[in-house]
């Protein structure tokens, strides 16, 4: 019995001796694995830091680089932009003189163009009114069969009215030198100097005559009788 008991712990004691063993193995492995893996997470830490320096330098350069391509981006930018105003102030000066020169041009071809319209106007009428008169002429001619170069005086007139129109200059100096007789003797002898002249019958109007020195131009009586005064009062 005792030799089984020394027999089983001597076999116990193998055991725990061999597990002893086989634990210190394991515990020598783990231990071996950890520092393996310590030693490999060092110098994963290093390669790491190595790692990271080279990056900083590299996103610093990068940076820079990034830093100098804006600084020279923005001088490109403001220089472009300058360049851009100046086409643009440029350009706006030469819109701005072309369109003044512009409306120079249209005003004045409009102020010429209303000069020609009212000179074209004015010759229109003239002449229009001249080929009036030029027809009532004859018309009254072959009518009342007058001559060329003779003229008629239609309606009543006083003999002041026949003066004024024959002798104006005349006609001045009486009105002047009447103004110093009595009004009654004025009516009176206005009563008695009223004639009558012509036929109104069958009445004239008073027709253009043609100018002594441009025989191709028509005036009205008034002005013929201004530059062709005839006989002066006086006398008739």
């Amino acid at each position: 019995m005792k030799e089984i008991e020394s027999r089983l712990m001597e076999k116990l004691q193998l055991k725990t001796e061999e597990d002893k063993e086989d634990v210190e193995k394991e515990i020598n492995k783990r231990l071996l694995s950890i520092k393996n893996a310590t030693q490999d997470a060092i110098s994963q830490i290093r390669r790491c830091k190595v790692d990271t320096k080279k990056e900083d330098i590299k996103l610093s350069l990068w940076y820079q680089s990034i830093e100098k391509a804006q600084k020279d981006s923005l001088g490109v930018i403001k220089r472009e932009k300058q360049d851009l105003e100046e086409v643009k102030n440029r350009r706006i000066g030469e819109i701005n003189t072309t369109i003044r020169s512009g409306i120079e041009t249209i005003e004045k071809l409009g102020n010429q163009l209303m000069r020609e319209l009212r000179e074209t106007s004015s010759n229109s009428m003239v002449d229009l009114e001249t080929t009036g008169f030029r027809l009532g002429i004859e018309q009254e001619r072959a009518m009342f069969k007058i001559d060329e170069g003779d003229y008629v005086i239609c309606g009543t007139y006083t003999k002041e009215e026949l003066l004024q129109i024959l002798d104006p200059q005349l006609h001045l100096i009486r009105s002047r030198s009447k103004k110093s007789k009595k009004n009654k003797n004025i009516k009176r002898n206005q009563k008695n100097r009223q004639v009558e002249i012509g036929n109104n019958q069958y009445p004239i109007r008073n027709h253009m005559l043609n100018d002594p020195d441009y025989p191709d131009r028509l005036v009205n009586l008034d002005t013929y009788l201004h530059m062709n005064p005839g006989p002066s009062a006086a006398e008739w």
